[in-house]
């Protein structure tokens, strides 16, 4: 009896809920600025994505795509009207902010019927090529591309993603992952990428010279560069230099894997000559690997290893072939 008491409660509630929003309004906005004498825009969005992109203008303009779902057409106009971008402008940086709609209370059974709203706005910015840009959201991706200078970047869901950037870099999400190519970064400083639930992959110049300092709790660590090995601990644990170490890259995942690889060639072997090469030093990497590790445990990597290699040459081929990646 109990349960059919139940069964009819919820069809009585889902006939209230069955039409959900009545009214979708979908709207662009377009805003131009001044671009700040200290060359750094701050960009804060609540629930949508943030795509940044470096042009040749010296203006900053700000494309705004906002949907907004509710129970009419005009509880929808006037979210949308809450929904106007703010901006404030600084001495040193331009501030460009999507306030958060306001809800207001009333009743379950008007929220069954819809007569709530939701909106989500998807912001385009394009800012001069140098200017540093600091970006945050709580649900949705950033996109970065084709910008120089000291770059900070946030989500709480969603993935990170960045091309042809120079400079240093912060990233950081809690569910997303994380892919960078960098052209160059500055001397001295660092790129700092992490993420709670994750890949991350970074793509660097074939020539850089840097340090790494990674670690993932659940996944491996692969690297195309030769480096001097500090710290490993199997693929979990990575530390060491490549090259003279002009800056730092930290990378930290909790569950995903880590991947560095080279932009140019990407570690391909395109000639003999270049496969000898990458293959002289993967043995150094090698060597130097086994030097941190003690006799039993060397072993049982190295026929792990082995065990691994074998299967995947039987599925390709047996000798490296033109073109082919040579991986950790």
């Amino acid at each position: 009896m109990k349960t059919h008491i139940l069964t009819v409660l919820w069809l009585a509630l889902s006939a209230f809920s069955v039409s959900g929003y009545a009214a979708t309004l979908k709207k662009t906005d377009i805003y131009r600025f001044n671009p700040p004498s200290g060359r750094t825009v701050e960009v804060f969005n609540v629930n949508g994505s943030i795509h940044i992109t470096g042009w040749d203008s010296a203006v900053v303009k700000v494309v705004a795509h906002k949907t907004i779902r509710a129970g009419s057409a005009r509880a929808a106009q006037k979210a949308a009207e809450q929904l106007t971008l703010q901006s404030s402008e600084h001495k040193d940086r331009l501030v460009i902010r999507v306030p958060s709609l306001k809800h207001h209370r009333r009743g379950f059974l008007k929220w069954l019927q819809g007569a709530g709203s939701s909106a989500s706005v998807g912001l385009e910015v394009y800012v001069p090529r140098t200017t540093n840009v600091h970006a945050s959201t709580i649900n949705g991706r950033i996109e970065i591309q084709r910008v120089d200078g000291r770059h900070r970047l946030k989500t709480s869901n969603g993935r990170i993603e960045g091309r042809e950037l120079s400079g240093s870099l912060e990233a950081q999400t809690s569910n997303g992952l994380i892919y960078m190519a960098l052209n160059r970064v500055f001397p001295g400083k660092s790129v700092k990428l992490a993420t709670f639930n994750g890949d991350i992959e970074v793509l660097l110049s074939d020539t850089a010279q840097f340090k790494v300092i990674a670690s993932t709790s659940n996944g491996r660590i692969r690297s195309d560069f030769p480096m001097t090995i500090h710290e490993i601990q199997g693929y979990t644990t990575l530390e060491g230099d490549v090259g003279k170490a002009r800056f730092t890259l930290i990378l930290k995942t909790s569950n995903g894997d880590i991947r560095l690889k080279q932009l140019q060639g990407n570690g391909k072997a395109n000639t003999l000559g270049d496969w000898l090469n990458v293959a002289r030093d993967r043995l150094v990497f090698w060597f130097q690997y086994l030097r941190t590790m003690t006799t039993r445990d060397s072993l049982q990597h190295l026929l792990k290893r082995w065990l691994h290699g074998a299967s995947e040459r039987f599925t390709h081929r047996l000798t490296p072939a033109p073109g082919t990646s040579l991986h950790l």
